[in-house]
């Protein structure tokens, strides 16, 4: 019997290494190699010069990333600083399948549903494409995930011990992403039922929030150093829970002009159709997962879906993480009723080709039925090199070298005495490019909503000294993604390479 039991759990062991190993040599193979743009961009750059803050308010802080993120940078001898910056979201990425297929197997007791379930989650589109670039939501999975393998020993087994390690996991992801404070709420909800029940004592809930606030120090230190800095208490639990600028985003109100967009591109994880299991797994959960467990992961997939559904910011898609992982857990469950009878056996092995070869070629085939037919959105303005469909539709990206061609012009255009304006979108590649080139040759003054420079509040006159003493640049020439004093009609655009020069008009703008 005791061998038997080792086999099983070598057998399982060596499945959650292939699908550890596998996925992270996908997306080291398909990572991006080179500059970002965006938040990927400006990520980069933060991870690179140890920014801890950022500008963008404590939610968008994400110290335990950042701090993660240049460990692993400065500590692994293998490729280029971009590309490792770049699969570090991989790795977060490869042990999110992992937990995944750890709370799957516990659920169904087999390794077949657990396998079906990361390949399905792990091959979908966004999360593919966020494993390949610089971002921070592949470790907030990661952390969900293991917050929901420790739920379910919680319930399986109630202890002060899983207890602990639960809110210190939780307090964690905190310090990763505030999205991990949704689920805080059901944990409550959960511990304090178990108290109740008699399973715990009261004192396991202090031993609780003592490891959450272990696991948050990060963050609830940023929160303290902003109620210094501001003298306001409520201002700085603003920035903690919505940033600077996306309180209407975050409690829901209006939607933008990308939802539709975002909603194609939400649409594209599912080009797999073992997405379906889902709803068969829904339905034998009420007689296969604990009565506790299964209203808990149905209150998590409700309150996720809630939000995701009307976060209406211009990279929704980007946050589809969560609830596509909710709905790899149903799609387990359905795996594994497909695999307990024989016949239906022989479906699994089908589904399983098809959940490997499928999605890729869908998502080929999307690029260039949205290229042929023109289906792109149009922009207020177009980033140059970047080819809008391809980027967002295709996840591998270790062919994407637009950013950098960007910053390479730009740094080739402009001296030391220029000054080139940059919105969020392209100030993430110039920023890296100016702090790898601060020992080369002389470089532009590149000015950023990262140098706390106010353009909108800035006066005339002092905007025009910039303007009379120095070629001044803008990337666009389109209200919104430049300083609003340059939209009076005062000035002239005239492009000049990759950039517009701004000059007042009737200006001779010899050079």
């Amino acid at each position: 019997m005791r061998m038997g039991n080792y086999s099983i759990r070598f057998r399982t062991g060596m499945l959650l290494a292939a699908i550890l190993l596998g996925f992270l040599g996908l997306y080291a193979l398909t990572a991006q190699r080179d500059l970002a743009w965006q938040d990927s961009g400006v990520r980069q750059w933060r991870v690179l010069v140890g920014d801890y803050i950022g500008v963008d308010g404590t939610a968008l802080s994400h110290p335990l990333y950042i701090g993660m993120a240049r460990a692993f940078v400065y500590g692994c001898p293998l490729g280029s600083p971009l590309w490792r910056v770049n699969l570090f979201s991989g790795v977060g990425m490869a042990l999110a399948l992992v937990c995944l297929a750890v709370l799957v197997h516990r659920l169904t007791g087999s390794r077949r549903a657990a396998a079906g379930a990361a390949v399905l989650l792990g091959l979908a589109h966004m999360p593919w494409w966020l494993a390949t670039v610089t971002e921070v939501y592949t470790w907030s999975l990661a952390g969900f995930l293991l917050e929901l393998v420790l739920l379910q020993a919680l319930l399986a087994a109630p202890c002060r011990r899983t207890l602990v390690m639960l809110a210190l996991v939780s307090g964690l992801g905190v310090s990763i992403h505030d999205l991990a404070l949704l689920a805080l709420p059901v944990y409550l909800v959960v511990i304090v039922g178990l108290i109740r029940g008699g399973q715990l004592a009261w004192r396991a809930l202090g031993w609780g929030a003592l490891a959450y606030g272990v696991g948050s120090a990060p963050f609830l230190a940023l929160v303290v150093q902003d109620v210094w800095v501001r003298q306001r208490l409520g201002a700085a639990i603003a920035s903690a829970l919505f940033g600077e600028s996306f309180f209407r985003q975050v409690v829901g109100c209006g939607m933008n002009s990308w939802a539709v967009a975002n909603a194609g591109l939400f649409l594209l994880n599912f080009a797999s159709p073992c997405w379906l299991l889902a709803l068969v797994g829904l339905r034998v959960a009420r007689y296969r997962v604990a009565p506790a467990f299964r209203l808990a992961l149905l209150a998590l997939t409700v309150i996720h879906a809630l939000f995701f559904m009307r976060y209406f910011v211009a990279d929704q898609a980007l946050f589809a993480l969560p609830i596509l992982g909710l709905l790899a857990i149903w799609a387990g469950l359905g795996f594994g009723w497909l695999v307990d009878g024989v016949w239906r056996r022989q479906v699994w092995y089908g589904l399983a080709v098809v959940a490997l070869l499928l999605p890729p070629l869908l998502y080929w085939g999307a690029w260039r039925v949205v290229v042929a037919g023109e289906l792109v959105p149009r922009r207020a303005r177009a980033l140059p090199f970047r080819d809008e469909a391809r980027y967002w539709l295709l996840p591998w990206k270790h062919n994407e070298h637009s950013a950098s061609a960007f910053a390479q012009e730009v740094f080739a255009q402009c001296g030391s005495n220029d000054v080139v304006y940059t919105d969020a979108t392209v100030a993430g590649p110039l920023l890296v490019t100016r702090w790898m080139n601060s020992t080369g040759p002389s470089v532009p003054w590149v000015v950023t909503y990262y140098d706390r420079w106010n353009p909108e509040r800035e006066a005339g006159h002092e905007l025009m000294d910039r303007l009379t003493n120095r070629a001044f640049y803008v990337v666009s020439p389109v209200a919104g993604y430049m300083p609003a004093g340059l939209s009076t009609g005062a000035y002239a655009f005239v492009r000049t390479g990759v950039l517009y020069r701004v000059v007042a008009r009737g200006t001779d703008i010899k050079r």
